[in-house]
C-alpha cells in the first residue's frame, strides 16, 4: 500500500510512505502516487521506507525516477527511515550515496 500526506502548512514537504514491497507489481502504484506528490509542487518529497518489507530492482528502478524526476524540476526527494536490507542493497549497486536519508 502506498500512503500520501502533507506536511505542515508552510513546510512545503510531502511524505509518501511505502507499506509493502518494492518490487515489479507496486512500481507502477509506486511512480504514480510520487507523481501525484509532485503535482503539488512541493520542495521536497519524502519516501517513507519504514514499514517497507523489501526491495527489488524494479522497486529500486522506481526510487531512481522519483529521483531523476524530482531533481530535474528544482526539487528533492529524500527516504526516511529505510530498513537495513534496503540500505545493503543501496550500498551493493553503488546507489548509497545517490539518496537523500535520513531516520525516522
Amino acid at each position: 500500500m502506498v500512503h500520501s500526506s502533507a506536511a505542515p502548512a508552510g513546510d512545503r514537504e510531502l511524505q509518501v510512505a511505502i507499506t509493502e514491497r518494492l518490487d515489479a507489481t507496486t512500481q507502477i502504484r509506486i511512480e504514480a502516487a510520487v507523481e501525484r506528490a509532485g503535482e503539488g509542487r512541493p520542495d521536497r518529497i519524502v519516501i517513507d521506507l519504514a514499514a517497507c518489507t523489501g526491495a527489488d530492482a524494479a522497486g529500486i528502478d522506481a526510487l531512481l525516477e522519483a529521483h531523476r524526476d524530482q531533481w530535474r524540476n528544482g526539487r528533492r526527494l529524500a527516504l526516511r527511515a529505510v530498513p537495513d536490507p534496503i540500505a545493503q542493497l543501496f550500498t551493493l549497486a553503488r546507489l548509497d550515496h545517490v539518496f537523500e536519508t535520513e531516520p525516522t
